[in-house]
């Protein structure tokens, strides 16, 4: 997923047959040290960051649907959001 060492941050999607225990699912990724930043229960979501090296260690918990880095969206300087060029 990308290089070791380095804390990644991620999405997590739940199974829609878990999000009813989506408390324990996020027990488990925690135990498997995901720092976990929100729990999005309506959506099967979670954010928080982990070390590379134990990011595919989350796939693996029950649950899980997709484990995926989270990516960043910025607007260049001078430019507004939805603005024309």
């Amino acid at each position: 997923m990308a290089k070791q060492g380095k804390d990644l941050n991620v999405v997590v999607t739940i199974h829609k047959e878990a999000r009813g225990e989506i408390d324990e699912v996020v027990g488990k990724l925690e135990k498997a040290g995901l720092r976990v930043t929100s729990a999005l229960k309506t959506l099967g979501m979670v954010t928080g960051s982990v070390g590379a090296a134990k990011c595919a260690a989350l796939a693996k918990i029950a649950g899980v649907k997709d484990v995926s880095e989270q990516g960043v969206v910025s607007v260049p300087p001078g430019e507004e959001p939805g603005g024309s060029s």
